[in-house]
């Protein structure tokens, strides 16, 4: 995967969401399309609750909120699961060593950033336990 497209309304949901929790990393789905010019289109967010014990340092999404969006996106909008999403409310929008040991699916990511207020795309290699950054363009509905 090379690039992500996502729409400014979701690309602001995602940031907002972000900033108004700072005491944690807020978590979700991300569902949309994979295109066939290696890129995929996010159309929407899922927000998902975290329940970690320690949710400032990682996120655990609530399982049986995770299931019923999977469904909804998978059966309902008959669309993908195109990425999950989290923030790093302290942190650059960077995979975590925490994230980089928790990679068990093929689809991007997304790292809201509040450090410097910046969300990141990337895609992993569940081989290696690693990412690599991939194009996130917005673009107008």
């Amino acid at each position: 995967m090379r690039k992500a497209l996502i729409s400014l309304r979701v690309y602001n949901q995602l940031t907002k969401y972000s900033k108004d929790n700072p005491g944690q990393e807020v978590c979700g789905l991300l569902s949309g399309v994979f295109n066939d010019n290696d890129s995929l289109t996010i159309t929407k967010f899922y927000p998902i609750d975290n329940i970690a014990d320690q949710p400032l340092a990682l996120f655990i999404m609530d399982p049986t909120q995770q299931m019923q969006v999977m469904n909804k996106i998978l059966l309902t909008d008959k669309e993908s699961i195109v990425g999950c999403f989290h923030s790093h409310p302290h942190n650059l929008g960077v995979p975590s060593s925490i994230d980089r040991s928790n990679i068990n699916m093929e689809y991007s990511w997304l790292i809201y950033g509040g450090q410097d207020d910046c969300i990141r795309a990337w895609w992993p290699d569940v081989k290696s336990k690693s990412f690599y950054s991939i194009d996130l363009k917005q673009k107008n509905e």
